[in-house]
Order: structure tokens, then sequence, then C-alpha cells
């Protein structure tokens, strides 16, 4: 008769300590690959950045996946009506800075640039919000974008980490 509620009890303690460790880990940043590249991918998997060779001030690229509806909505806010450019809002910890972003409307994602302050705010703040200018915002936490941030300016491309 003790049998069962001792091993109710331990099985309860490790669903919950399993429950605790993946809850956990899943609110930091991870690396991975796209093209080929080192990326920092974002703790909902909803944005992705990406490095490129600083020029003209900018650092990177976020890389947002879109739905076709969402592609055609974010289609009437083009700064010039026969290029693919939209404004977007990038807010680190209230500090927000106006960007580019260009809809690729064939792959249905959004990438808006990156300058050397933002990438600076992304490895040392602790959040980031993106807002289209259709209403769309993007909140994600910056726990744990420092070390891999850093992996990502070193090029670091592990062969376990795939997108």
């Amino acid at each position: 008769m003790m049998k069962k509620p001792i091993s109710l009890l331990i099985s309860a303690i490790l669903i919950s300590a399993c429950l605790s460790i993946s809850a956990h880990a899943a609110g930091k940043w991870q690396k991975g690959i796209m093209d080929g590249k080192a990326v920092a991918v974002s703790p909902s998997k909803k944005v992705t950045l990406q490095i490129i060779k600083p020029k003209d001030g900018i650092w990177g690229h976020f890389i947002i996946p879109l739905s076709p509806e969402h592609t055609k909505r974010l289609k009437k806010h083009r700064i010039n009506p026969h290029y693919s450019f939209i404004p977007a809002y990038i807010t680190i910890d209230k500090i927000e800075r106006r960007s580019t972003g260009k809809v690729n409307q064939y792959q249905h994602y959004i990438s808006i640039d990156v300058d050397r302050r933002q990438w600076n705010g992304l490895k040392r703040g602790k959040s980031l919000q993106i807002e289209l200018p259709d209403g769309s915002v993007y909140k994600e936490t910056l726990k744990g974008s420092f070390k891999i941030m850093k992996k990502v300016e070193r090029g670091f491309i592990s062969p376990l980490s795939t997108l």
C-alpha cells in the first residue's frame, strides 16, 4: 500500500523537475545555421538574427517569417509602391529606433536592418520588441543573447546546431 503513494510522489517530482528544466531552457537564445552562416535564434523561434559584413553602419538583419496573408497586408505599408521596403520600429530596453524592413513577397519573410548601436544593445539588453506598420508586434527576451551573439560574430558553426 505504501508503494503507490511513494511512486506517485517520485514521479510527480521527476515530472516537475523535467518541466522546469525545459521551461528554463526554452527562454534563452540559441545558435543555428541559415544559408551556411551562423545565426542567433530567439526563444520563441519567431525571430532570427544574422550578422553581415559591417557596411554603412548596418551590422546584421532580423529575419522574421511571415504568412502569405501577412505579406499581402504589409504591401500597402510600403515606403514606395514600387519597392518592398517598409518602416519597422525596434525597441531594446525602452529605446526605440526606426529601421527599414524589406519584405520578400515570394519567400514570405521580412528582413530588418540592425545598426551597430542596436547590435550592441542586443548583447547587453533585457528585452526586444519589433513593431511592423500593420500593428504586428514581436516581443522577445534577450536572456542569454550575449554569449550567442559573440559566437555569431565569430562565425561559430557547430555541426549539431541547425535551423
